[in-house]
């Protein structure tokens, strides 16, 4: 995630609150509530990028491509487990 990421995160946060059109604290707290969503999110989803495109080096022997399968399946049980992290906000 990049700083114009994140800066693009506050200012979406910023008019989101806007929109809600609520004053006060309580407009800060639903902003940076929002902003903390955003953020988040697009962490979890960078996690669950460098998973998927994680390349498992194997030898030629059939132990290694077991050792493959088994590091994949675990993988894709991190992997969802982070998803499911992602639908709980």
């Amino acid at each position: 995630m990049t700083t114009n990421e994140i800066i693009e995160f506050a200012l979406r946060a910023d008019a989101y609150a806007d929109a809600m059109d609520i004053g006060g604290k309580n407009r800060i707290g639903l902003r940076d509530e929002y902003f903390a969503t955003l953020v988040r999110n697009a962490a979890l989803e960078e996690a669950i990028k460098v998973i998927e495109e994680y390349r498992i080096p194997v030898g030629n022997s059939a132990a290694g491509e077991l050792a493959c399968e088994w590091t994949r399946a675990a993988l894709a049980d991190v992997r969802d487990a982070i998803r499911a992290m992602k639908e709980q906000a």
